[in-house]
């Protein structure tokens, strides 16, 4: 049982965390706050990762064990907040409308937890990630020897699920959550009047085939073995001028795949499509990625270990299809993401009216401290 005080200073913590959100790469006002709050507990060392403000909170019991990692991000978003929301952020346009906040706040009682009950053996390491909604935090603390240097046994990270019953552990073997990445089309032609298409060379057709190219790989799944899905998001063609035909364009996609094999052939595939089709309509190409998040897959040791300390899970039938970049911690180690109910009504991740429920954090403090002590043991 987590002591209550724990968890009414932690859900105070998170309410602050709410209205004072910071992006990825700017997250240096919450690192602090979360420096400044822990750095008098005993038994715990606050660690800072140089070029980041990426933190480790480190509870050593002194003596040989299991390194165990849980890690929580910190970052916000550009989604401005519902008004409506119990508590509203302070910063106009950013809001923690993907629970961040709530993250930090289960870490910073886990921590508070380990400070006065420190592992039999071992050590338990808090690892607070910024930069998580960009892709970049987690290929940052996974090439910091701040953080090697602990070498993990296993590292375990947590995120609120809404649409699951509130405080429903969810966790499944294999891909967790998919890969993705952006993808940038620049399309170079030639510009000419509108009254003489003709005498240019547009891109807008070669998009129009690449739409429809793309929807039938959406369709077909005979190249792949599990999900994968396109999504165009953006097209930008010459500018608005009525006399004049484009010369230039910008197309952008979403990719996602269950599985890295799958991932790397649909980038293969999507890249072939757009080179080529361009080349049929004599238009320059220019294919860039961005925003790179591996698949998640989570190991079975770590899955076991989840299921033994949590008890009743529920298991999802396929992976989740946005992207996490905690599937960079399992190229180093047994890694495992799961996740915690935030209500079947509460509103979408992303969305202006998503606010992390409070009433979770108890049950993800528990699970985390359970899940400690038995892979401690394992």
């Amino acid at each position: 049982m987590i002591d209550l005080k724990i968890i009414e200073k932690a859900t105070l913590f998170r309410q602050t965390l709410h209205q004072h959100p910071e992006l990825s790469g700017g997250e240096e006002k919450t690192s602090t706050r979360i420096r400044n709050l822990l750095k008098d507990y005993p038994n715990l060392e606050v660690i800072e990762f140089p070029g980041t403000f990426s933190l480790l909170v480190v509870c050593d019991s002194g003596k040989p064990g299991k390194t165990v990692v849980f890690r929580g991000d910190i970052d916000a978003l550009p989604v401005t907040e519902s008004e409506k929301n119990q508590v509203v952020s302070k910063t106009e346009g950013i809001s923690h409308a993907c629970g961040h906040d709530g993250h930090s706040a289960i870490l910073v009682a886990t921590a508070m937890h380990f400070s006065a009950f420190p592992p039999l053996s071992g050590k338990v390491v808090l690892l607070f990630q910024a930069e998580e909604e960009t892709g970049q935090g987690a290929v940052k603390v996974v090439h910091d020897e701040v953080f090697t240097t602990f070498q993990p046994d296993f590292i375990f990270g947590i995120h609120n699920l809404p649409g699951f019953p509130l405080g429903a552990i969810v966790v499944r073997e294999q891909s967790f959550a998919c890969a993705s990445a952006g993808i940038i089309c620049r399309l170079i032609g030639k510009t000419s009047h509108a009254a003489e298409p003709e005498l240019g060379i547009s891109p807008i057709p070669a998009i129009s085939d690449m739409i429809i190219s793309f929807k039938a790989l959406n369709e077909n799944k005979t190249f792949f073995e599990d999900f994968v899905l396109i999504t165009p998001i953006h097209i930008r063609a010459g500018e608005v001028a009525f006399g004049t035909s484009p010369g230039d364009a910008v197309f952008m996609l979403t990719l996602r795949a269950a599985t890295e094999k799958d991932f790397m052939m649909l980038k293969s595939m999507v890249s072939a499509i757009a080179i080529q089709t361009a080349e049929s309509y004599k238009l320059e190409s220019k294919i860039s990625y961005v925003e790179e998040f591996p698949a998640t897959v989570n190991h079975p040791d770590c899955v076991a270990i989840l299921k033994s300390a949590a008890g009743e899970v529920i298991v999802p039938e396929g992976p989740f299809r946005w992207s996490e970049d905690f599937g960079y911690y399992g190229r180093m180690a047994p890694a495992a993401l799961f996740g915690i109910g935030s209500g079947e009504d509460c509103p979408v991740l992303h969305s202006p009216e998503y606010s992390f429920p409070d009433e979770i954090i108890p049950k993800a403090v528990e699970v985390i401290v359970k899940t400690a002590l038995v892979a401690g043991m394992v």
